[in-house]
């Protein structure tokens, strides 16, 4: 056996710690990118732009401000009662409505 060809101890664990960072860094960066490309994936990018119906008309009185909660229709099975949205409706007259929600 020539000494070339031996691989030194050194070097063996040199390059078994390059390949144990590199799957470290690989197991780290799938997460992120996921996360970051979800919005992409889940296709939700217009779920903000949709209406939520928060009742009939006639349970807000002209020139009153009433309490309307609904469900948010962008959960996901475990979310729960977190899920559940409240919001304060004010009719102001006619069909204008202003609505805070948080």
């Amino acid at each position: 056996m020539s000494n070339e060809n031996l691989v030194s101890r050194r070097g063996f664990f040199m390059k078994m710690g390059i390949l144990f960072n590199g799957l470290v860094a690989t197991a780290l960066t799938v997460p992120i990118v996921g996360y970051l490309l979800s919005s992409l994936t889940r296709g939700r990018a217009n779920g903000y732009l949709s209406w939520v119906a928060l009742g009939k008309v006639s349970e807000f009185p002209a020139g009153e401000t009433r309490l309307a909660t609904f469900r948010n229709p962008y959960v996901t099975p475990t979310d729960g009662k977190t899920a559940d949205t409240s919001c304060w409706v004010r009719h102001i007259e006619g069909e204008q409505f202003q609505v805070f929600c948080n």
